[in-house]
């Protein structure tokens, strides 16, 4: 069997946060998705080298503190 797609979605507003994991989570388990509420939170996951990368990131570019495109430039 194929690995799941690992989808990262990162928005500092928890309704969009919601429904994003809602619509990817009816493709059940083909896809795993994790949320984060901030891009700090999201940069530290993400240079964690014990966490497998995620194929796909779902980027809020309009964020206080570390913004979509700090996120960006960091990747």
């Amino acid at each position: 069997m194929a690995d799941r797609l690992r989808v990262m979605v990162i928005d500092d507003n928890e309704h969009a946060l919601e429904l994003a994991r809602l619509a990817f989570e009816e493709h059940g388990d083909a896809v795993n998705v994790t949320t984060f509420d901030s891009g700090e939170s999201a940069l530290d996951a993400l240079h964690d080298r014990r966490r497998p990368r995620p194929h796909v990131i779902v980027l809020d570019i309009n964020m206080p503190g570390t913004s979509g495109f700090d996120v960006l430039a960091q990747l």
